[in-house]
């Protein structure tokens, strides 16, 4: 039940700039930029992490720089919690405006 009422969530994040990130949705196998729809949240970060580690093998060298990040979700949006590191440089991924 405590799960279950946890606002704490976790997604898989491709980011190259403060504006531009793409978040991997596991329903569809696609990225979807600069959103966090319901369906890119995982519950725990451990299979979040598994997710990230099976999408680098399959892509090889090229799909390097995946994270997992907390976010926290709201009734009607989600809440970046914490920070992407790109060499050495931190940001928080800004989203599209509804």
């Amino acid at each position: 039940m405590a799960d279950m009422m946890d606002p704490m969530r976790y997604v898989i994040v491709s980011s190259f700039l403060p504006n531009f990130s793409l978040f991997y949705c596991p329903s569809d196998g696609s990225f979807v930029m600069n959103e966090i729809p319901d369906t890119v949240l995982f519950k725990r970060k451990g299979e979040a992490l598994a997710v990230a580690r099976a999408l680098e093998r399959r892509q090889r060298k090229r799909a390097t720089g995946l994270q997992v990040i907390q976010v926290k979700k709201t009734k009607r949006t989600v809440r970046i919690i914490e920070e992407v590191r790109v060499d050495g440089r931190t940001w928080k991924p800004k989203l599209k405006r509804k």
